[in-house]
C-alpha cells in the first residue's frame, strides 16, 4: 500500500514535470538572424487567351482586357426643358413648373428630375435664361 507521503511526493513530481521541461533558452550565437523575404502575390489580367486563363473558369472569355467600353452619352435633361409660358416680368413656366427669378426647383423631364434655376426673363422676345446641370441655356417659345 502507498502511504500518504508517497502519494504526495508523486503528485509534486507530476506537477513539477511541466516546469522542468522548460529549460533555459539556448545560448546566443554570433550568426546573423535569418531574413525571410515576403513574397507578394500579383495578378495581371491577361489580354489574350495565350497570355493566361482563369483556373476556375478556363472557358471564360470575360477576363481578357479589352478597350474600355464607350459609355453612352446621357442627356442631363437640359435639352429636354421647354418654356411653357411667361407670366409678367417675374414668373416663367418651364415643363409645367412655375419659377420666379432666382428660384431653383426640380423639374421633371423624360430623363429624370433636373434642378433648374431661373436666371433672367426676357418678356420682349419671349425667352428666359435658366441654369441646369451646371449649364446656362436660353429657352424660348417653340413656334412650330
Amino acid at each position: 500500500m502507498i502511504s500518504r507521503a508517497q502519494k504526495f511526493s508523486i503528485a509534486v513530481a507530476l506537477l513539477a514535470l511541466p516546469l522542468a521541461s522548460h529549460a533555459a533558452p539556448p545560448k546566443a550565437t554570433n550568426a546573423a538572424p535569418l531574413e525571410l523575404e515576403h513574397a507578394k502575390s500579383t495578378f495581371v489580367i491577361p489580354k489574350t487567351p495565350a497570355d493566361g486563363r482563369d483556373p476556375f473558369f478556363p472557358k471564360a472569355t470575360s477576363i481578357y482586357q479589352t478597350d474600355a467600353p464607350v459609355k453612352p452619352v446621357v442627356d442631363s435633361g437640359v435639352n429636354l426643358l421647354k418654356l411653357n409660358g411667361i407670366l409678367g416680368s417675374s414668373l416663367a413656366q418651364i415643363n409645367n413648373v412655375t419659377l420666379s427669378i432666382g428660384e431653383t426647383e426640380e423639374v421633371k423631364t423624360t430623363s429624370g428630375n433636373v434642378a433648374v434655376r431661373l436666371i433672367e426673363i426676357h418678356a420682349t422676345d419671349g425667352s428666359v435664361v435658366v441654369e441646369a446641370s451646371g449649364q446656362r441655356r436660353v429657352l424660348s417659345f417653340n413656334t412650330k
